[in-house]
């Protein structure tokens, strides 16, 4: 009877090196500090239009509430400082849509809503013709509104919509000089009082006329 050997096998198991795992983690920290940039640039960029939209909407609501109901509404745009942000300045963040009644009682359609905190809206006159004192907030209305986490510490101004669509804002066609509304927002980190917009913005056009909109995105 033939005996039966088994040959014992040994099989061995080859692993990382101590210089390859250190350049693999070298080449990894590599890439994640090449795609972070591309990761912030897309969520700004996101946020940037979710700021637009948030505000071409609240314009879009007031606009058909003023039809529906036959009243006027009042668009407000606020400033303050974030509570969300550490050590932050006064920024135009808010937004607020007021019924005007036909005894002139102003009453809110809903609470106010924050664009993204990533976002501001431009004070600059040039870039937001709307941010002037022609149309600011009276100290009246801020005192019958306070808003939460800032209270009454907060500025901003309005324009009302009519229920024929048109605006309170000048005739740009009779006005002198000519007038064209705009409200830009842009990052947070992208300027104070520019002149001419940064690289990445979103323009809202308000037509004095019949508040329709058009937008502008580089």
């Amino acid at each position: 009877m033939r005996s039966l050997w088994r040959k014992k096998i040994n099989v061995k198991i080859d692993g990382f090196t101590l210089v390859e795992l250190i350049t693999v983690v070298s080449i990894m920290a590599v890439m994640i500090g090449l795609l972070i940039p591309s990761f912030n640039s897309m969520r700004n960029g996101s946020d940037l239009t979710q700021a637009g939209q948030l505000l071409v909407g609240q314009i879009d609501v007031a606009h058909q509430t003023a039809a529906a109901h036959s009243h006027a509404m009042e668009i407000r745009v606020y400033s303050y400082k974030n509570p969300q942000i550490p050590n932050a300045d006064d920024n135009y963040c808010g937004i607020q849509i007021f019924e005007i009644m036909p005894d002139g009682t102003k009453t809110a359609i809903d609470k106010a809503l924050q664009i993204p905190v990533s976002t501001k809206i431009c004070p600059s006159e040039t870039l937001s013709t709307l941010i002037t004192s022609s149309y600011a907030l009276s100290a009246g209305d801020i005192q019958k509104n306070p808003l939460p986490s800032v209270g009454v510490n907060y500025t901003g101004f309005a324009f009302r919509i009519r229920p024929n669509g048109s605006t309170d804002l000048p005739n740009p066609i009779i006005s002198s000089p000519p007038s064209n509304f705009f409200i830009t927002i842009h990052g947070l980190n992208a300027g104070h009082a520019e002149t001419q917009p940064p690289a990445n913005y979103y323009t809202i056009q308000i037509d004095p006329l019949n508040s329709s909109i058009r937008t502008y995105r580089p």
